[in-house]
């Protein structure tokens, strides 16, 4: 490098100034659902309106002032909603200071799996 070069703000352009996420029912995203584009320091977002318990592949690339990199290896992943209400939900006094609570499982998990709940007991 020539003693009189000025290379001040030459690291600044090959920071990375962003990040595009995009979204697609088909690993080879030949139709992308959504995209969106981030700032340098988001490490997260999120999609609506994905259809529940369907699969979807995310990926993502980081961009500079030289332009978009290479995005990721896509990741599949099922969306998910809320789960359904539980049914027919009873509590009863079993014994000293103890309460049992009981239900059935609701008729809708989000993602299509009826999974049992956890019980959590207190004394």
């Amino acid at each position: 490098v020539p003693p009189d070069a000025d290379l001040t703000g030459a690291n600044s352009e090959l920071s990375v100034t962003g990040y595009k996420v995009e979204v697609s029912q088909t690993e080879s995203f030949s139709s992308v659902l959504s995209s969106v584009d981030l700032t340098p320091s988001q490490f997260t977002t999120g999609f609506s309106g994905l259809a529940i318990g369907t699969m979807h592949y995310f990926r993502v690339a980081a961009s500079n002032n030289a332009g978009l990199g290479t995005f990721s290896v896509p990741k599949l992943e099922r969306s998910v909603g809320v789960p359904g209400v539980p049914l027919t939900p009873t509590a009863f006094a079993s014994g000293g200071l103890e309460v049992t609570a009981a239900w059935t499982e609701p008729s809708d998990d989000g993602i299509g799996n009826l999974l049992p709940y956890p019980i959590t007991s207190y004394t």
